[in-house]
């Protein structure tokens, strides 16, 4: 990214964000870091990043970088069903554990994992 893109962004990020101030050597500092980032890619990645009301201090390099395969999706947190139905597995799995009846699932996992052993 060239010179004049990073002053553009810092003057969005400026706008955006009290308090955020840039000298020379920041610029320099940001070229370098985001020298094989793209300046469209920097630039949607700041407003998705000022979009989003959570984010309330100025982004970092990194912010500006990140390839859209990186961006997180869904829910992190599961919700109450979801913490539920595992939880129901997670009991079933350990009652057929504690009767000595091992699941189907397991046992192929081992021999999966026996026919790859160097030992053998």
């Amino acid at each position: 990214m060239k010179e004049s893109e990073i002053r553009q962004i810092f003057l969005k990020i400026s706008n955006r964000y009290n308090g955020f101030v840039y000298d020379d050597f920041k610029v320099d500092d940001w070229q370098e870091l985001l020298s094989e980032v793209s300046f469209e890619r920097a630039m949607e990645n700041l407003r998705t990043y000022s979009l989003n009301p959570d984010n309330v201090f100025p982004p970092h390099p990194g912010i500006l970088a990140v390839m859209p395969a990186q961006r997180r999706v869904g829910r992190d947190v599961p919700n109450a069903l979801e913490t539920r139905l595992m939880l129901d597995e997670h009991e079933q799995l350990r009652i057929k554990i504690q009767n000595d009846v091992i699941p189907e699932s397991f046992r192929e996992a081992m021999r999966k994992l026996e026919s790859r052993s160097s030992y053998s």
